[in-house]
């Protein structure tokens, strides 16, 4: 739904397969994150967070999008399971995985 989205994704210059791995590959690291998927959707990921206090569980929902043989491009959402409030934790994950991926973006020319 366009009037959820927060920011319009960038287009990178890799193939789908390649801009998964590298996802998979940046949120290595990502503090009390778990992959919950069952990895069936070739190009769809699934992953719970937890919040570093309180422990409340969020979702990140990730959908590679395949342009062409050279290029993807990926939404990510991200929502709180428990509560109305999140103090932009979200958000803010969005954002940091997305950072990781710039090194991956295509040059307009």
């Amino acid at each position: 739904n366009d009037a959820d989205m927060d920011r319009e994704s960038p287009v990178y210059a890799v193939d789908g397969t390649a801009l998964k791995a590298a996802l998979l590959k940046a949120v290595e690291n990502e503090r009390d994150l778990k992959r919950v998927d069952d990895d069936n959707a070739e190009f769809e990921l699934r992953f719970v967070t937890y919040s570093p206090t309180m422990r409340f569980p969020d979702t990140t929902r990730v959908r590679i999008i395949p342009i062409d043989e050279n290029s993807s491009t990926i939404a990510l959402y991200a929502h709180a399971q428990i509560g109305v409030r999140d103090f932009e934790m979200n958000l803010k994950r969005v954002q940091r995985w997305l950072k990781w991926l710039e090194p991956l973006e295509a040059k307009i020319q």
